[in-house]
């Protein structure tokens, strides 16, 4: 069997991001409110980190980092919760900076594989989530 000594670098960067604020509580199924922010391209993708941002004030949630198989994210087979990050209640103020969180994730996916993310509770300002990764 012949292995593949050669190293695999990222083709194209990607980055893409969305602003959650609604409520999904889905261990299984980020379904409801839940945020498509990765798919990985026709010979897959590595995904770095995610990066979490308040956007003013709201009181502490968790955000759920899924993989999901390509297929309807609905049926919850389809879906692998990978990680939870909690994120502190946030002030925002005209004197200080609100913090931001970086989520580390170095995941290989195989291609049309996703990564979807929701929070655990509605947030006021909501968050925003900026994924970075590559395509092969």
């Amino acid at each position: 069997m012949v292995a593949n000594i050669d190293p695999i670098f990222g083709k194209t960067i990607q980055n893409s991001w969305q602003t959650m604020t609604t409520a999904d509580t889905s261990l299984t199924a980020p379904s409801t409110a839940g945020a498509l922010v990765a798919t990985a391209g026709a010979d897959g993708a590595m995904v770095f980190r995610l990066f979490a941002k308040p956007l003013g004030t709201n009181i502490q949630t968790v955000i759920r980092v899924f993989v999901n198989n390509g297929s309807t994210v609905a049926t919850a087979a389809n879906n692998s919760l990978l990680r939870e990050w909690t994120i502190p209640a946030s002030t925002a103020a005209a004197n200080s900076a609100l913090l931001d969180y970086e989520i580390p994730l170095n995941l290989k996916l195989k291609a049309t594989y996703r990564i979807y993310v929701s929070v655990g509770t509605t947030i006021a300002a909501g968050l925003a989530v900026t994924a970075e990764w590559a395509d092969y």
